[in-house]
């Protein structure tokens, strides 16, 4: 079962809710498992509408809560359900385009996992705190911030708390890896970033979130990689944001098997965990 006691908030309300999108998701992962063939399209279309609707329905009494208690983070918090209820509405135009392709229900099931749960073991644990955390006020390099960033989503998202973290040039090799997460960041700070997941760690992070074994890289797991990169990348633009330098990403672009690809002066930051290592490469 993909629920786990450590994400109770102890807001019963909340907490019944969360309970209920996790099994929503799950059951809609079940459900790829047990119906490969993809002949009972009607039971996708069905979970993904009501999925929807619960998950806007969701939002919007998790916001009343933070209002009734006047939770000093409201703003940045209902921003961030904004911008996922955006996220959900653009894969339904997808999905009615595209008659309900089974690769694009599958990549919205992965982003779905990463997303939700990132978004309740750190996003929403600050509200029963009652504040959220001090901005740190120290200046760290831009690889600093991605060293920091990745961290934080091991330990709070995987519960990987063994990390050391190694950084160096790649002269003249290949990235290694087998999923590979293209993201660019705009502004004050102007770089090409890929996160490299060998197929063995992405595995082990897919069986952390979801207590599912899997053994092949799938729309699913792609995409699931791919949100995270997409949230290791939020916590460095806020890092950078602390220190005056503004920059926004864009969406992450995934290939898998071996990336081929022109960079600048790339620095590779490595990643060593207890289950595999990831690499973020920075070019500029």
């Amino acid at each position: 079962m993909m629920w786990k006691e450590s994400y109770r908030l102890g807001v019963d309300l909340i907490d019944e809710q969360h309970f209920e999108l996790f099994k929503m998701v799950e059951n809609l992962l079940n459900t790829f498992e047990t119906d490969k063939n993809w002949d009972r399209k009607e039971d996708y279309i069905a979970a993904i509408s009501f999925m929807k609707d619960y998950v806007v329905k969701h939002f919007q009494e998790e916001e009343e809560y933070q209002a009734s208690i006047q939770y000093s983070n409201i703003e940045n918090h209902i921003n961030e359900h904004r911008n996922f209820t955006n996220t959900i509405l653009d894969y339904e135009k997808k999905f009615i385009a595209t008659n309900y392709d089974i690769k694009l229900v599958k990549e919205f099931a992965g982003t779905l996992v990463s997303w939700l749960i990132y978004h309740v073991v750190e996003t929403d644990q600050r509200i029963v705190n009652g504040v959220h955390e001090a901005e740190e006020k120290s200046e760290k390099s831009y690889t600093e911030c991605f060293s920091t960033g990745a961290s934080q989503v091991f330990e709070r998202m995987f519960g990987i708390e063994e990390i050391e973290i190694s950084e160096a040039p790649i002269l003249n090799h290949p990235i290694s890896g087998d999923i590979f997460s293209k993201i660019e960041f705009v502004g004050d700070l102007n770089c090409e970033v890929i996160f490299s997941y060998p197929k063995e760690l992405a595995f082990q992070l897919m069986k952390i979130m979801t207590f599912m074994d899997t053994n092949e890289i799938d729309e699913i797991v792609c995409s699931a990689m791919a949100e995270v990169s997409n949230i290791i990348s939020g916590n460095v633009t806020t890092a950078l944001l602390n220190q005056n330098c503004n920059c926004d990403i864009r969406p992450p672009v995934v290939t898998v098997g071996t990336y081929v690809g022109a960079m600048q002066n790339p620095r590779a930051i490595s990643i060593h965990t207890g289950i595999g290592t990831m690499e973020i490469v920075v070019s500029r």
